[in-house]
């Protein structure tokens, strides 16, 4: 594929790296077995990332919050769309992965024009933030043709509008609490896609503990007990009103600014290592292989998925997603209005997943 030879080109040497760090490190028989086994190299992954994500949102939270949406953003963005349709093909879809990942880039251009071209609706001051996206990411279910011909599916339909009616509610009487609420939910909606992904007992247990630990983690930090190393930087450009304002944001119920400075570190802290799960974990639990794909088989995995013409697409956006954030002012607003839909997106889908299964259990017993 000729049309491909740049970004093949750019997994060379990536790959080289690649083998180099594992022939150093496979010499080791423990590390050579714990990287063979795909439950315990996520969950040793995890450990290990969660130590290092915990002390860099602590002490430098800028770094994550700049870097993890300009390196990781846009690549976890298509392995959210290429992914979250997985779990739901019990209920009957018959379209394939390049269609279904084609009507979320749709979805995607409808909200970002929505939101960013149409200015008549923000005159509508009491209509909740991020409504457009939740309700394009309902209109997804029907999209991708959702049989709907057992009561089992109209059941799990029903309680997924209910799911869906509660969250607009909330967001119409407590819109800046939502917004804050929302946006650390974000973060946790990620594992439950790991653990549907898991097949197997032995990586179902690993997300189990690996969420485990993530909550308390959450728990340790709003509690106080990483207040001591908590410092943000105080230069000019990166003042420290801003850090003040983003944390107002995530927990505008409290006007206390140590609350403030434990929720971003929170924030910063999941989104890395939802990053991880989306990017790493959910692809190794799906395909099933006991050692992960190089970075030159990940890439034409990804170009059998979503049809060449859509990988070139992606590759010339996250080309030019990159050139705006480094030479312009619009990248921030444009990724923020692509998150919160990938974010419904990711919710709506677990809903519909995990009623699917709640309400097969409770037809079976």
């Amino acid at each position: 594929m000729k049309s491909l030879t740049v970004p093949n080109n750019l997994t060379q040497p990536l790959d080289h790296l690649r083998i180099a760090m594992l022939r150093m490190t496979m010499k080791n028989y423990w590390l050579r077995r714990m990287y063979c086994d795909s439950a315990n190299r996520l969950g040793l992954s995890f450990l290990l990332l969660s130590g290092i994500y915990l002390a860099i949102s602590l002490k430098w939270s800028i770094v994550l919050l700049v870097l993890g949406p300009l390196v990781l953003g846009y690549p976890h963005l298509v392995a959210s769309y290429r992914f979250l349709q997985k779990p739901l093909l019990p209920l009957g879809s018959q379209l394939t992965t390049q269609k279904v990942f084609r009507i979320f880039l749709f979805l995607t251009a409808a909200s970002l024009c929505i939101r960013f071209f149409t200015t008549r609706f923000d005159s509508i001051t009491q209509l909740p933030y991020g409504s457009w996206e939740i309700l394009l990411s309902i209109a997804a279910l029907g999209l991708i043709r959702i049989k709907l011909q057992t009561i089992r599916h109209w059941i799990v339909a029903l309680l997924t509008l209910i799911v869906t009616a509660v969250i607009l509610n909330l967001a119409w009487f407590y819109p800046m609490a939502f917004v804050g609420f929302a946006l650390i939910l974000h973060n946790w909606v990620a594992f439950g896609h790991w653990f549907l992904a898991a097949k197997d007992f032995k990586n179902k247990f690993v997300v189990v503990l690996a969420t485990g630990l993530f909550a308390l983690i959450h728990i340790f930090i709003f509690k106080g007990f990483f207040d001591s190393w908590i410092a943000f930087p105080k230069l000019s450009f990166l003042s420290t009103q801003s850090f003040e304002a983003s944390g107002w944001v995530l927990a505008s119920w409290t006007r206390d600014p140590l609350i403030w400075n434990r929720m971003i570190v929170i924030y910063t802290f999941g989104l890395s290592l939802h990053y991880f799960v989306w990017l790493k974990a959910i692809p190794q639990c799906l395909d099933q292989k006991a050692v992960p794909n190089s970075f030159r088989r990940s890439f034409e995995q990804l170009r059998q998925d979503c049809g060449e013409h859509t990988t070139i697409a992606i590759f010339i956006v996250a080309v030019i997603a990159l050139s705006l954030f480094l030479f312009t002012s619009v990248a921030g607003p444009i990724y923020f209005g692509l998150a919160m839909l990938h974010g419904w997106l990711e919710f709506t889908f677990l809903n519909v997943a995990i009623f699917s299964k709640v309400v097969n259990i409770s037809r079976s017993v």
